[in-house]
């Protein structure tokens, strides 16, 4: 998806008297669609001076992209990254707030997947339950976007009551099959720690593939493997349930499994802004020095 079709904000003014007000903010948008990353914020100003700014943001959004979808990718960018219109739309503020909702539950996933990055640097508690929404969606790109934005939400009010309402997607056995999978991907990928016991349980399900799902949310909420066995991972939980989360990555730095350690180092470094002087694909020698200086910097610093 390169660029929204814009046909009003191409047309050519022949007119020599002074624009129309809705004549200058096509003027305006049209300086915003040419804008390049990082330049957009004098159009941006001259944009919402308007009183329709707003709406026609959100018509013609997301505008031309920055960051095309479709293209190989490994990270995800914010909404500021997004493109000009969605920076116009973060700038906007409480204006915009119920409009991005709006585009959030949108039926082209296109639509969906721009506005989840753009409400990274939006947060607002009008946002969360549609989020929650989204981390549902058939859409892989717009599942992965919307947990990256509903993560940027953990402070607001509303949080915890979605998480809640995800951990009982999760485990009720009515729910399509679809949904209870990517409840508990997300539950995982949120770093949920309330929903440690629920999916112990799912690890019980009838349903083969539901059980297959709650192990690999498992591996990824502890960074612990302890296999299919409910009895297993409850003694564990029953030891270590209680503590932060940050301990059990601490702990994972000393697991015999190479891939368990990297994804416990990359989550480490992330929290702590630290590696000392560590990768995540170092061996397990290094991995073991490294755990006990992310031990020392959680007792010194990060548990405050």
């Amino acid at each position: 998806m390169g660029t929204v079709k814009m046909d009003a904000l191409d047309a050519k003014s022949v007119s020599s008297v002074p624009p129309a007000p809705e004549d200058a903010l096509l003027t305006a948008l049209r300086q915003l669609a040419r804008s390049a990353p990082g330049d957009e914020a004098p159009a941006i100003r001259s944009v919402l001076r308007h009183d329709t700014a707003i709406g026609q943001l959100v018509r013609h959004f997301p505008g031309p992209v920055w960051f095309d979808r479709r293209q190989p990718h490994q990270r995800l960018p914010r909404g500021r990254h997004v493109s000009a219109f969605a920076s116009a739309l973060i700038e906007a503020g409480e204006r915009a707030a119920p409009h991005l909702s709006g585009l959030l539950v949108h039926t082209n996933a296109d639509i969906r997947f721009y506005a989840a990055l753009t409400v990274q640097n939006a947060p607002h508690d009008d946002h969360v339950r549609p989020l929650a929404r989204l981390v549902l969606d058939r859409d892989r790109g717009v599942r992965r976007a919307a947990l990256q934005a509903l993560a940027a939400h953990a402070r607001l009010p509303s949080y915890e009551r979605v998480l809640g309402q995800l951990r009982s997607t999760a485990v009720e056995v009515e729910t399509p099959q679809s949904w209870r999978v990517r409840a508990m991907e997300a539950l995982a990928t949120l770093g949920d720690v309330r929903a440690l016991d629920e999916l112990i349980e799912c690890l019980g399900d009838r349903d083969r593939a539901i059980g297959r799902a709650a192990h690999a949310a498992l591996r990824e909420l502890t960074r612990h493997d302890l296999g299919t066995m409910r009895r297993t991972w409850r003694r564990w939980a029953k030891a270590h349930g209680r503590r932060p989360r940050v301990s059990w990555l601490i702990d994972a730095l000393a697991d015999r499994r190479d891939d368990l350690r990297a994804a416990a180092f990359r989550e480490l470094a992330e929290l702590s802004g630290e590696t000392f002087g560590c990768t995540p694909d170092a061996d397990r020698k290094a991995h073991a020095e490294a755990q006990d200086a992310f031990a020392r910097w959680w007792q010194t610093r990060g548990a405050r």
